[in-house]
Protein backbone atom coordinates (compact mmCIF):
# COMPACT_ATOMS: atom_id res chain seq x y z
CA UNK A 1 0.00 0.00 0.00
CA UNK A 2 3.12 2.35 0.99
CA UNK A 3 5.03 1.69 -2.62
CA UNK A 4 1.92 1.99 -3.98
CA UNK A 5 1.51 5.20 -3.14
CA UNK A 6 4.73 6.51 -3.36
CA UNK A 7 4.59 5.31 -6.73
CA UNK A 8 1.13 7.69 -7.40
CA UNK A 9 3.04 11.00 -5.67
CA UNK A 10 5.98 10.04 -8.31
CA UNK A 11 3.22 10.08 -11.01
CA UNK A 12 1.96 13.34 -10.29
CA UNK A 13 5.04 15.39 -9.83
CA UNK A 14 6.17 13.97 -13.36
CA UNK A 15 2.36 15.61 -14.59
CA UNK A 16 2.32 18.88 -12.71
CA UNK A 17 6.38 19.34 -14.36
CA UNK A 18 5.31 18.32 -17.76
CA UNK A 19 3.22 21.79 -17.30
CA UNK A 20 6.33 23.73 -16.69
CA UNK A 21 5.47 24.84 -13.09
CA UNK A 22 8.52 25.10 -10.33
CA UNK A 23 7.63 22.16 -7.75
CA UNK A 24 8.59 22.77 -3.79
CA UNK A 25 9.08 20.78 -1.04
CA UNK A 26 6.60 21.76 1.24
CA UNK A 27 5.81 19.17 4.47
CA UNK A 28 2.84 20.16 6.26
CA UNK A 29 0.82 22.23 3.77
CA UNK A 30 -2.72 22.50 4.18
CA UNK A 31 -5.39 21.53 1.13
CA UNK A 32 -6.38 25.69 1.44
CA UNK A 33 -4.98 28.68 1.51
CA UNK A 34 -7.12 31.36 3.57
CA UNK A 35 -9.12 33.51 1.63
CA UNK A 36 -7.57 36.71 3.90
CA UNK A 37 -4.39 36.11 2.08
CA UNK A 38 -4.80 38.54 -1.17
CA UNK A 39 -2.16 36.04 -2.93
CA UNK A 40 -4.43 36.02 -6.25
CA UNK A 41 -6.05 38.67 -8.79
CA UNK A 42 -8.27 38.74 -11.03
CA UNK A 43 -7.98 40.67 -14.47
CA UNK A 44 -9.95 41.41 -17.40
CA UNK A 45 -9.18 42.83 -20.98
CA UNK A 46 -11.65 43.31 -23.95
CA UNK A 47 -9.90 41.65 -26.40
CA UNK A 48 -11.25 43.17 -29.33
CA UNK A 49 -12.95 46.70 -28.94
CA UNK A 50 -14.80 48.00 -25.77
CA UNK A 51 -17.65 49.27 -28.64
CA UNK A 52 -19.84 47.38 -29.67
CA UNK A 53 -23.13 47.62 -31.61
CA UNK A 54 -26.26 47.04 -29.35
CA UNK A 55 -26.87 42.66 -29.88
CA UNK A 56 -23.30 42.26 -30.43
CA UNK A 57 -21.15 40.23 -28.16
CA UNK A 58 -17.47 41.08 -26.26
CA UNK A 59 -14.48 38.62 -26.13
CA UNK A 60 -12.88 39.32 -22.28
CA UNK A 61 -9.68 37.92 -21.83
CA UNK A 62 -9.80 36.68 -18.17
CA UNK A 63 -6.32 35.92 -16.33
CA UNK A 64 -6.34 34.34 -12.83
CA UNK A 65 -2.71 35.40 -11.47
CA UNK A 66 -0.93 34.34 -8.59
CA UNK A 67 0.66 36.81 -6.63
CA UNK A 68 1.47 35.10 -3.89
CA UNK A 69 5.24 33.82 -3.01
CA UNK A 70 4.76 29.84 -3.40
CA UNK A 71 2.74 27.62 -6.38
CA UNK A 72 -1.17 27.03 -5.94
CA UNK A 73 -3.32 25.66 -7.42
CA UNK A 74 -6.26 27.05 -9.85
CA UNK A 75 -8.83 25.10 -11.16
CA UNK A 76 -9.17 25.17 -15.14
CA UNK A 77 -12.70 25.88 -15.97
CA UNK A 78 -13.82 28.91 -14.76
CA UNK A 79 -17.23 28.30 -16.62
CA UNK A 80 -17.90 24.46 -15.58
CA UNK A 81 -21.26 24.35 -13.21
CA UNK A 82 -21.12 20.71 -12.98
CA UNK A 83 -17.50 20.67 -10.74
CA UNK A 84 -18.77 24.20 -8.18
CA UNK A 85 -14.43 24.73 -7.91
CA UNK A 86 -14.93 28.14 -8.87
CA UNK A 87 -17.08 30.63 -10.80
CA UNK A 88 -16.60 33.70 -12.78
CA UNK A 89 -18.94 36.38 -12.86
CA UNK A 90 -19.46 39.43 -15.05
CA UNK A 91 -21.38 42.38 -14.20
CA UNK A 92 -22.24 45.15 -16.43
CA UNK A 93 -23.06 48.95 -14.42
CA UNK A 94 -25.08 51.72 -15.56
CA UNK A 95 -27.12 54.70 -14.73
CA UNK A 96 -30.15 52.25 -14.27
CA UNK A 97 -28.57 49.51 -12.40
CA UNK A 98 -25.92 46.06 -12.90
CA UNK A 99 -26.54 43.49 -14.99
CA UNK A 100 -25.97 40.04 -15.10
CA UNK A 101 -26.13 36.76 -16.88
CA UNK A 102 -30.12 35.70 -16.92
CA UNK A 103 -29.11 32.51 -18.06
CA UNK A 104 -30.00 29.38 -15.22
CA UNK A 105 -27.48 27.75 -13.67
CA UNK A 106 -27.16 24.40 -13.50
CA UNK A 107 -27.64 23.28 -10.52
CA UNK A 108 -27.56 19.60 -10.46
CA UNK A 109 -24.65 17.49 -8.94
CA UNK A 110 -23.62 14.36 -11.10
CA UNK A 111 -22.72 11.45 -9.29
CA UNK A 112 -18.75 11.10 -8.66
CA UNK A 113 -16.60 8.45 -11.06
CA UNK A 114 -14.18 6.49 -9.83
CA UNK A 115 -10.88 8.13 -10.92
CA UNK A 116 -7.22 7.72 -10.06
CA UNK A 117 -6.19 10.55 -8.06
CA UNK A 118 -3.33 12.23 -10.58
CA UNK A 119 -6.09 11.98 -13.68
CA UNK A 120 -8.61 13.77 -11.25
CA UNK A 121 -6.37 16.42 -10.03
CA UNK A 122 -5.05 17.26 -13.87
CA UNK A 123 -8.76 17.02 -15.52
CA UNK A 124 -9.37 20.16 -13.47
CA UNK A 125 -6.59 21.84 -11.49
CA UNK A 126 -3.48 23.78 -13.04
CA UNK A 127 -0.12 24.67 -10.91
CA UNK A 128 0.66 28.14 -10.85
CA UNK A 129 3.97 29.29 -10.17
CA UNK A 130 4.58 33.00 -8.40
CA UNK A 131 4.01 35.72 -10.80
CA UNK A 132 1.95 33.66 -13.25
CA UNK A 133 -1.61 33.55 -14.21
CA UNK A 134 -3.89 30.84 -15.92
CA UNK A 135 -6.00 32.60 -18.61
CA UNK A 136 -8.75 32.00 -20.75
CA UNK A 137 -11.31 33.94 -23.03
CA UNK A 138 -14.80 34.12 -22.57
CA UNK A 139 -17.33 35.64 -25.02
CA UNK A 140 -20.21 37.71 -23.38
CA UNK A 141 -23.41 37.57 -25.75
CA UNK A 142 -26.81 38.80 -25.83
CA UNK A 143 -28.34 35.60 -25.47
CA UNK A 144 -26.80 35.34 -21.97
CA UNK A 145 -26.87 38.75 -21.10
CA UNK A 146 -29.73 40.87 -22.48
CA UNK A 147 -28.28 44.25 -21.45
CA UNK A 148 -25.70 44.14 -24.83
CA UNK A 149 -28.81 44.72 -26.54
CA UNK A 150 -29.73 48.20 -24.83
CA UNK A 151 -27.15 51.35 -26.02
CA UNK A 152 -25.81 52.76 -23.05
CA UNK A 153 -22.41 53.16 -21.38
CA UNK A 154 -21.58 50.59 -18.85
CA UNK A 155 -18.86 49.45 -16.59
CA UNK A 156 -17.67 45.62 -16.78
CA UNK A 157 -16.00 43.67 -13.95
CA UNK A 158 -16.08 40.19 -12.49
CA UNK A 159 -15.68 38.17 -9.73
CA UNK A 160 -14.10 35.08 -9.35
CA UNK A 161 -15.05 32.15 -6.81
CA UNK A 162 -12.77 29.27 -5.76
CA UNK A 163 -13.77 26.55 -3.32
CA UNK A 164 -10.86 24.78 -3.02
CA UNK A 165 -10.06 21.52 -3.55
CA UNK A 166 -11.83 19.54 -0.74
CA UNK A 167 -15.27 21.11 -1.88
CA UNK A 168 -18.26 19.26 0.20
CA UNK A 169 -20.13 18.68 -3.26
CA UNK A 170 -21.28 15.19 -4.13
CA UNK A 171 -19.50 15.77 -7.80
CA UNK A 172 -16.04 16.70 -6.15
CA UNK A 173 -14.43 13.19 -6.98
CA UNK A 174 -11.49 14.41 -4.93
CA UNK A 175 -13.32 13.79 -1.92
CA UNK A 176 -12.72 10.63 -2.87
CA UNK A 177 -8.85 10.84 -2.05
CA UNK A 178 -8.60 13.32 1.16
CA UNK A 179 -5.41 11.82 2.29
CA UNK A 180 -3.92 12.58 -1.01
CA UNK A 181 -5.05 16.23 -1.05
CA UNK A 182 -3.95 16.64 2.49
CA UNK A 183 -0.43 15.21 2.06
CA UNK A 184 -0.04 17.52 -1.42
CA UNK A 185 2.92 19.71 -1.36
CA UNK A 186 1.06 22.60 -2.90
CA UNK A 187 -2.06 24.69 -1.81
CA UNK A 188 -5.59 25.44 -3.84
CA UNK A 189 -6.38 29.30 -3.41
CA UNK A 190 -10.11 29.71 -1.99
CA UNK A 191 -12.11 32.39 -1.72
CA UNK A 192 -13.38 35.87 -3.88
CA UNK A 193 -11.66 38.13 -5.57
CA UNK A 194 -12.87 40.79 -7.90
CA UNK A 195 -11.27 42.58 -11.46
CA UNK A 196 -10.15 45.01 -12.56
CA UNK A 197 -13.06 47.45 -14.22
CA UNK A 198 -13.70 47.83 -18.34
CA UNK A 199 -15.81 50.89 -19.81
CA UNK A 200 -18.06 49.20 -22.37
CA UNK A 201 -19.68 51.20 -25.11
CA UNK A 202 -22.70 49.88 -26.92
CA UNK A 203 -23.99 51.48 -29.82
CA UNK A 204 -27.16 51.57 -31.55
CA UNK A 205 -27.66 48.88 -34.35
CA UNK A 206 -27.70 50.85 -37.59
CA UNK A 207 -30.81 50.94 -39.74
Amino acid sequence: MKRGRMALRRLLISLLAFLGSGLTNQANAQATISPDSPLVEAKIYVSESSVIVAGGSIRVRVEIWNMGSRDIFICKDFQATYTGYCSLRFTLSGPKGSYGAETASASDEFPVKTEEFCQTLYKNWILIPPKHFYGTIVELSADTYPILLKPGHYILKAEYNSAGLLLDSYSNSLLAHRDDVEHLPYKAWQGTVYSNQIEVTIRPEKK
